[in-house]
């Protein structure tokens, strides 16, 4: 039941896409990346963390990953996250200190959303579930933060959810 939990928040938890409440301060880093002192904006409730990805915050790539512009953010100081590493790949486990909780046929979980759904060529998304943010219908991400790439302009959303089985 762990394990599908697991998954579950892997799978969702990728998909999503960072947009609610504006923070102000320049995120002034230096790594091999290349990302810039540009603000971005991170919308946080206790339940969601949601933003669209701003290529004059943090450079991209075409190898550019989730997990790659989540370290820019938490470098930043625009959220905190934990997660592990697994055979398919980082899923993210805790974000700003709240955990996923298991019970015996539930659980609550980070789940993962996604404007973009292909590129190039990859199915990224799927409608398994979605979430609506500001009009936009944000999908369910199919792979872990490690495997989705970082578009610019798209939204990622991270959303603090229940499930039971």
């Amino acid at each position: 039941m762990k394990k599908l939990c697991a998954l579950l928040l892997a799978i969702c938890a990728s998909a999503c896409a960072f947009a609610f409440a504006a923070c102000g301060e320049s995120a002034d880093i230096d790594s091999e990346n290349g990302e810039t002192s540009t603000d971005t904006t991170v919308i946080t409730t206790e339940t969601s963390v949601i933003f669209t990805v701003d290529a004059d915050f943090y450079t991209l790539s075409d190898t550019t990953s989730l997990y790659d512009y989540l370290i820019a953010l938490q470098d930043a100081g625009k959220l905190t996250f934990e997660g592990s590493s697994d055979s398919w790949g980082f899923a993210i486990s805790s974000i700003n200190g709240k955990d996923p909780v298991y019970e015996t046929t539930s659980c609550y979980y980070w789940a993962q959303y996604t404007s973009l759904t292909t590129y190039n060529g990859i199915t990224y998304s799927s409608d398994y579930s979605t979430y609506d943010y500001n009009g936009t219908t944000l999908y369910s991400n199919s792979y872990y933060c490690d495997g989705m790439p970082t578009v610019d302009g798209e939204t990622y959303a991270f959303i603090y959810e229940y499930t039971s089985w």
